[in-house]
């Protein structure tokens, strides 16, 4: 263990100072491990044998109770109790016995103590300078003495706060490992796991493993719905400790993915929002913040094409929802290469800059030529298309925002000469006034790929999913579509609903929007 940046070991006590300063501090805690031993040679005991402290190895008594101090290695003190040490059923370790302030003595035991608990004095630093202890030295500081009892707890240091469903907590949980004193345990890795109450699930990483007696969580968060939750925090057979999180619904657009591939810093496949509903029928924007983006009288518009956003339940009585973002497909090299032929089919644009030639293609299906000798070092950024949402009506059903297109995008890919064949994802299309009422409706978002046509190799991302409809009659929407990382299968969960709308307004609450995939780098 350490503090202050110096290394912890067990006491090593080799002045009359240190000894009635340690003695004064901690009166009334008897029998305590300190660092001496006979363990090697019965009757020559050293300081600290394994190590660590100053006194190392060092022997400074010879013999049992009429034994005498050993100086030869430079230590002229020892503080037995009478008729102490006496090695009576091998006791060859030293505990304080001081009985009160003021008597200062030790006594012999064995390693399993003399009936009491086997906590130890521990001793950091050499010096004055550092705060520690020095041979000599007129003055001593109790911050640089701890007592050490074994790890029997946890407790709770740090609570996490700022809880949204889906989202990482803005305030990660901290927990120390602890003694039955409420000491931390400063050399416990002892691993940390977080559970939640029934209803809830845990996202991120579940488990911290405690560095210098502390566990740190990193990313964890929560999926639930809007309430308060219970979160455990346990290890082994300590005992464990809690703490409640409220969970606010997610009411706008999951988080896209920020990619600079053309030079400009863009956020590709946020999730589209909900309508919330309010009295006014306001609702909320789909740039994946919480942003009051408009009233009951003015129509939200289609998601902004190549952007994989997707689309939202229109803020109107009469029931409808936008249209999802479509995808992207952007190539990035060197500009030392050859440029590409692009056939018909595709809509495409090409620009040399810095040094590399970017092209950007964003709509339709066609086949890219890469010149003979073949193209390294390409950088590459696939986008789906992300879905429209779904209708809301008359405070009867409730209309959930689309989830985002995924994201696929990687450094340092070579790209053999040849064909291959490009598909840009088209958005979910989406719809001002649709029948029947009550129908699910709503349109998935298509995937975007790049594929090798010789070899068959392929990268891609997947299309958003459509936002569904509800006839649920609680303030609360429901869940929202999904978004999908492109490159492998992992699904981001989007927010919950908004508010009911009410006949006043005539509109229903629409749901939060599906999360944007995440980079598969």
């Amino acid at each position: 263990m350490s503090y202050q940046g110096q290394t912890g070991y067990v006491a090593t006590i080799t002045s009359t100072a240190e000894n009635t300063f340690i003695s004064t501090n901690i009166a009334s805690a008897e029998n305590i491990w300190i660092g001496a031993t006979d363990e090697l040679v019965e009757g020559a005991w050293k300081w600290d044998t394994n190590g660590g402290s100053p006194e190392a190895g060092k022997r400074f008594w010879t013999g049992a109770a009429a034994g005498s101090k050993y100086t030869a290695d430079g230590i002229d003190f020892a503080s037995w109790s009478s008729g102490e040490p006496n090695n009576s059923g091998n006791e060859d370790y030293a505990l304080t016995n001081w009985g009160g302030i003021g008597r200062a003595t030790w006594n012999d035991c064995p390693a399993t103590g003399c009936g009491a608990g086997r906590q130890s004095v521990v001793e950091f630093g050499t010096n004055a300078a550092d705060n520690g202890f020095a041979v000599g030295a007129t003055t001593y500081s109790y911050a640089n003495m701890t007592l050490c009892g074994p790890a029997t707890k946890l407790a709770t240091t740090t609570s996490a706060a700022g809880s949204v469903s889906g989202v990482a907590f803005t305030t990660q949980p901290v927990v120390t490992i602890q003694d039955a004193s409420s000491n931390t345990v400063t050399n416990s890795t002892a691993t940390v796991t977080a559970t939640v109450s029934a209803g809830g699930t845990l996202i991120g990483t579940t488990t911290a493993t405690a560095v210098n007696g502390v566990a740190t969580f990193s990313n964890l968060g929560i999926t639930a719905g809007a309430g308060t939750y219970t979160i455990t925090y346990s290890s082994g057979a300590l005992t464990s400790t809690s703490h409640s999180i409220t969970v606010s619904p997610t009411i706008n657009g999951g988080p896209g993915v920020f990619s600079s591939i053309t030079g400009t810093s863009v956020m590709y496949g946020s999730g589209g929002a909900g309508r919330k509903g309010s009295a006014y029928g306001g609702y909320y924007a789909t740039n994946g913040t919480l942003t009051l983006s408009g009233t009951d009288s003015s129509l939200p518009t289609d998601a902004p094409a190549n952007s994989g956003r997707g689309g939202q339940d229109r803020a109107s009585g009469s029931g409808g929802y936008t249209a999802g973002g479509s995808g992207i497909v952007v190539l990035k090299y060197a500009d030392s290469f050859a440029a590409l032929t692009v056939g018909s089919g595709l809509t495409s644009t090409s620009t040399t800059s810095g040094g590399y030639r970017i092209y950007s293609f964003t709509a339709g299906t066609g086949t890219v030529t890469v010149p003979s000798g073949g193209i390294t070092n390409v950088e590459y950024l696939i986008v789906g298309g992300g879905a429209s949402g779904n209708r809301g009506y008359d405070g009867q059903y409730y209309g959930l925002g689309g989830g985002g297109g995924g994201v696929t995008t990687a450094t340092g890919f070579s790209a053999p000469g040849g064909a291959y064949t490009i598909v840009v994802g088209a958005g979910g299309s989406g719809c001002s006034s649709c029948s029947p009422i009550g129908s699910a409706q709503g349109n998935d978002g298509a995937n975007s790929s790049v594929t090798n046509v010789s070899s068959g190799s392929s990268f891609s991302a997947t299309g958003g999913v459509r936002g569904a409809i509800t006839s649920t009659t609680s303030d609360v929407g429901g869940t929202s579509g999904t978004g999908t990382r492109g490159g492998v299968a992992y699904t981001f969960s989007g927010g919950d609903g908004g508010a009911n709308g009410n006949a006043s307004n005539g509109a229903g609450g629409g749901g939060g929007g599906g999360a944007g995939g995440v980079p598969d780098i």
